[in-house]
């Protein structure tokens, strides 16, 4: 078989992995940060006009920021990084970040570990809107083995706790 021919049948078998066609700008494209929006608040009051900070890492560091408006909300579209890990058998790990400058102040609003390179994992798959308050602790919610620690609430079931009382005792 000419050379030539092999590549395009290569390259149409690349297209049609999975039983589904795929586009050309979808090939070796990981979520590593969904999409968030939100509105952040301090006592209550929305906090107007702070600079946020997003980053997201798997294996380059990828940045990027807005703003809030008037009324504290900010919105990010979703991060993807392009990488041939999507076809080879390893653990997906994205570590992501939001940093709010806010009146001299930096508070650190989202650090977590994405576990899975499909957007919406964070959320179990619904859109990620938050609700953040500059004064709340940051809390510990792990969503689809995805840890995260926040300032914000959003709509997602936290994944159920680990008993670790006995764990060489099997699970039922």
């Amino acid at each position: 078989m000419e050379k030539g021919l092999r590549l395009i049948l290569l390259f149409i078998l690349l297209l049609l992995s999975g039983g589904t066609v795929v586009g050309l700008t979808d090939i070796g494209k990981l979520c590593i940060f969904s999409a968030i929006s939100g509105v952040i608040t301090l006592n209550g009051q929305p906090v107007a006009h702070a600079r946020l900070i997003r980053t997201g890492e798997k294996e380059r560091t990828h940045q990027d920021e807005t703003t809030t408006d008037e009324k504290g909300y900010f919105e990010f579209p979703a991060m993807y990084e392009r990488s041939i890990a999507k076809y080879l058998p390893m653990e997906f790990v994205a570590s992501q970040t939001i940093m709010v400058e806010y009146k001299g102040q930096t508070y650190k609003l989202w650090s977590g570990v994405k576990r899975k390179p499909e957007e919406n994992t964070e959320s179990r798959g619904k859109p990620l809107i938050v609700q953040c308050d500059l004064n709340q602790e940051r809390d510990l919610k792990e969503v689809n083995s995805t840890p995260i620690i926040s300032m914000c609430t959003w709509d997602a079931e936290p994944d159920p706790p680990i008993d670790m009382s006995n764990p060489f005792e099997p699970e039922t």
